[in-house]
């Protein structure tokens, strides 16, 4: 997908599913558009949600939106993502590009399935997997996920994300901590907080073309056309609501294709107001393309 002088590569990494828990104020009996629990988003009883970085290349830059859940990693309050095997020059191969290329890693929040490909196992040690790049964070995560942070109590396994991906880039000076209103070459840091208290989307906008990278201000599509229900994820309930009505109707009113970080599909969804709401356009299967 070309967005003005940046082409767009989805890199996905791994597919994990999950059961009507995922929506926990949700009735699925009240659910009547046939898109909505369907391949490829829900199958067999479940969702499905994909995880995968999204890459943009164009104007001397080579940028990375999210780094996925990693391998390797040590995760046992996250068994989805618990010592996962994979390669790092696997997953960008299909991009054309090597870990020595990127210029720019854009994190939109700290979890766990965003940061893991920050660093790779060296010689024995968590290393920066792009070490040229410059790593752009939330200031606002940087101090709501560091360690003296927690609060008492916490299990300590909860800190391991830090200590594993984050903490290596802040060691070696590869951190740049930024805020709403800040700008990574193209992209346009806006305020996507809900998901998580510091969360940011990234806005691209080129030459009368648009995509708006929203991280987690939803999970599935059903919450487009239903924006006031939230996943369990969501740390900020009534926050997560107002954010993800504001960055649909953002969408809407600029013609951007969504991207969000969990939606099975090789590229976004079109989303336009319906009354009061939002409805969305899928892409064409490559099956049914002219």
């Amino acid at each position: 997908m070309r967005i003005g002088n940046f082409e767009v590569t989805r890199l996905p990494e791994l597919v994990v599913t999950e059961g009507a828990g995922l929506f926990p104020e949700l009735d699925l009996a009240t659910v009547t558009d046939p898109r909505l629990l369907a391949p490829p988003f829900h199958d067999g009883g479940l969702f499905r949600s994909s995880i995968h970085l999204w890459l943009l290349q164009g104007e001397g830059r080579v940028i990375l939106v999210d780094a996925g859940a990693g391998a390797g990693k040590d995760r046992p309050l996250s068994p989805r993502f618990h010592r996962l095997e994979g390669r790092l020059d696997r997953l960008l191969a299909p991009a054309g590009v090597t870990a020595a290329q990127v210029t720019d890693v854009a994190l939109t929040h700290l979890h766990v399935d965003h940061v893991g490909w920050c660093t790779t196992r060296q010689d024995g040690e968590w290393r920066p997997s792009f070490p040229t790049a410059r790593h752009w964070i939330p200031a606002a995560e940087l101090a709501a996920f560091a360690p003296e942070a927690a609060p008492p109590g916490k299990d300590p396994r909860a800190h391991l994300p830090w200590q594993d991906s984050i903490a290596p880039l802040l060691a070696a000076g590869l951190v740049t901590p930024i805020a709403p209103g800040d700008r990574i070459g193209p992209l346009l840091a806006l305020e996507a907080a809900g998901h998580t208290a510091g969360q940011l989307a990234f806005l691209l906008e080129q030459q009368a073309a648009a995509a708006l990278f929203a991280a987690d201000m939803l999970h599935q599509p059903l919450q487009i056309l239903l924006p006031q229900v939230n996943s369990r994820y969501c740390a900020l309930p009534e926050t997560a609501v107002a954010t993800r009505r504001r960055l649909l109707a953002l969408a809407a009113d600029r013609g951007a294709v969504l991207l969000p970080a969990h939606f099975d599909l090789p590229c976004g969804v079109l989303v336009r107001r319906a009354g009061a709401g939002f409805d969305f356009t899928l892409p064409r299967p490559a099956s049914s393309a002219p």
